[in-house]
């Protein structure tokens, strides 16, 4: 997810977790473990300022696609 929808982003192991850097902002508490919990992919997200929509491609169990505005019923100008 990180190659498509952040790239440049680096990761590097620290001494706990893994540290991620993308835009000039560093999230450092992503766990070194193989299975990580959706609340910290969905903190990487939102911090690191990630498209959801291409999020959601790769992880569509933790992200849903932003709904596209519905169009207005009224039809015709306004009187």
């Amino acid at each position: 997810m990180l190659k498509d929808c952040a790239p440049g982003s680096t990761v590097r192991l620290a001494n706990h977790s893994r540290v991620v850097r993308f835009a000039g902002k560093a999230y450092p508490s992503l766990p070194k473990f193989d299975n990580i919990e959706y609340g910290h992919v969905r903190k990487l997200v939102r911090f690191l300022g990630i498209s959801v929509d291409c999020a959601a491609k790769y992880l569509p169990t933790v992200f849903k696609p932003e709904p596209k505005p519905k169009p207005s019923k009224t039809s015709g100008p306004a009187k």
